[in-house]
């Protein structure tokens, strides 16, 4: 077995890759690890990162998140310098360019989609969190076929955190729920007698409005003319 682990005492190991001549092949690879973290500590990165894909999840309560991870865990950092470096540099303002839950129907619209949200200000530090209801939704079209897909109403929560106040590291957070009710939406085409009921309708309402404006000017005039004889 080419490698070598090391045991500390909860069990977490470490394995460090080796060549054909038993030389560690990361070791440049965590120089330049150590290099970005203290240009990351010192402030020196300004940096963003754009995150697209699909999950697949069940049709349970659920939650997915984006926090610091492998950069910040490679082990060059103790834990409070972990917490410390976080709340200094981990910025969680974000864009949400589009989330939705399974295929877009025609007109569907997704409340978070072009959402902007910023800390405010630069020495804020918190998490955005956002509690989603997600409806099953069924949309048939003229044709029969049918999408089944899923619509979701939105709420959302900052909350602001600071390396004493022990409620976690910052973040950008969706919980998740689902309705055990499903939405249907069908499309349909007007039968010709119910547009032409339709079209009567509006015209008798039309002759109807002409008729009392016709009897209103008249009796108006007529108090007029009255007034006027006399």
């Amino acid at each position: 077995m080419a490698g070598n682990a090391q045991h500390d005492i909860v069990h977490n190991i470490e394995k460090i890759p080796l060549d054909h001549n038993g030389q560690a092949l990361a070791e440049g690879m965590r120089d330049c690890q150590e290099l970005e973290v203290e240009k990351v500590l010192r402030g020196e990165v300004n940096e963003g990162c754009r995150i697209k894909g699909s999950l697949v999840v069940s049709k349970v309560a659920g939650r997915l998140y984006f926090a610091p991870s492998k950069f910040f865990r490679s082990g060059y950092l103790s834990a409070q310098d972990l917490v410390d470096a976080t709340f200094k540099v981990f910025d969680t303002s974000h864009t949400i360019r589009s989330l939705s839950f399974g295929e877009l129907y025609p007109d569907m619209k997704n409340p978070l989609d072009n959402r902007l949200k910023e800390l405010p200000d630069e020495s804020t530090r918190g998490s955005f969190q956002y509690f989603l209801k997600v409806v099953p939704t069924e949309y048939t079209f003229l044709s029969a076929s049918r999408i089944i897909t899923n619509q979701f109403s939105a709420t959302e929560h900052f909350r602001q955190l600071t390396p004493v106040s022990d409620k976690g590291l910052p973040m950008v957070s969706f919980g998740y729920t689902f309705s055990p009710i499903m939405f249907r939406i069908e499309q349909y085409r007007v039968g010709f007698l119910q547009f032409l009921t339709s079209v009567c309708a509006i015209v008798g309402g039309v002759f109807t409005i002409l008729g009392i404006m016709d009897s209103l000017a008249f009796g108006l005039l007529n108090k007029t003319s009255s007034t006027t004889l006399l």
